[in-house]
């Protein structure tokens, strides 16, 4: 392959048919350049994206699961320009071939974190947000258009799994929004902070491994298995989240990640269970229209 440049702007010229290579090996690949910044690199991996989707039809929906981990690591790095051409990406990606967008559903809780923390986010100010709008660059109006297309392709999974992760992800992914101003405020320096960081997130994570699984488990198998556990585990966000401010304001990380645990125990099952009431009450439009108010 090599990069064509005309009038019309750059573009790959592959040296062989984009059919007749192997997805499962360059399309994973290719989503793996989405962190790069550098040029040319930056633009081979954009473009080779976005050319293999154009052609890969029914050979995108297996690869699915191999592209979570490039996207996820390109998000992650909380580089507006990489956010917004992963977003892009993302978009396109979905809209590619029939099931893909359906297929995306199960990784929403991989992939949407860190569209909490950018969605409400304006690259620029004044007459460069129109700029940047114009350029598809603003990063919270990509990721509302992102949003839109997940709910429209995701089937009718989508809009209950993009409701009922930003919430609770608010609270999930406050420890690394507030990174630099915590560390200030714990007065620790720099390697000792991202141990403890990592710590809040693995506290969150621990109960987890089994929780959601039991939470289903008790709703299946009792009439008010739904309100119990609802019940139980809001409490428990509530505690978790009222401990975590209370150590946060008393510099203390053992409280903190104590709080942290706490909510972690709640924090996933709450939307089992409240998927669950939902559906037992409401039918129909009536469906979405309860979710829509939930």
């Amino acid at each position: 392959m090599a990069v064509n440049h005309d009038a019309k702007g750059n573009k790959i010229n592959w040296k062989v048919d984009i059919e007749k290579l192997d997805y499962h090996h360059y399309l994973p690949l290719f989503f793996s350049g989405l962190c790069e910044t550098e040029e040319p690199y930056a633009f081979l991996a954009r473009q080779g994206i976005h050319d293999l989707l154009d052609k890969g039809g029914n050979k995108i929906l297996p690869v699915v699961p191999q592209l979570i981990i490039p996207i996820k690591k390109a998000l992650n790095t909380r580089n507006a320009h990489v956010i917004t051409t992963t977003l892009k990406v993302l978009q396109h990606l979905v809209e590619s071939a029939d099931m893909v967008g359906e297929a995306l559903v199960p990784y929403y809780r991989q992939i949407l974190p860190i569209f909490n923390l950018f969605k409400n986010k304006n690259v620029n100010l004044g007459d460069g947000i129109y700029y940047s709008q114009q350029k598809r660059e603003n990063i919270g109006d990509l990721i509302q258009e992102t949003l839109e297309k997940f709910e429209l392709t995701g089937g009718e999974d989508a809009f209950i799994n993009i409701k009922y992760m930003f919430g609770n992800y608010f609270a999930y992914d406050t420890p690394a929004s507030l990174n630099v101003s915590l560390m200030a405020h714990f007065a620790m320096d720099y390697a000792s902070w991202q141990y403890v960081l990592n710590l809040f997130f693995i506290a969150y994570s621990l109960p987890n491994t089994l929780l959601p699984l039991l939470g289903g488990i008790i709703v299946d198998g009792r009439a008010d298995g739904s309100r119990r556990i609802l019940l139980a585990c809001s409490a428990l966000n509530f505690a978790g989240q009222m401990l975590v401010m209370v150590g946060v304001a008393m510099k203390s990380i053992s409280m903190t990640l104590f709080g942290r645990l706490i909510f972690g125990i709640g924090g996933e099952s709450v939307a089992v269970a409240a998927a669950v009431i939902l559906a037992r009450w409401f039918e129909g439009g009536d469906l979405v229209f309860a979710m829509a108010l939930s």
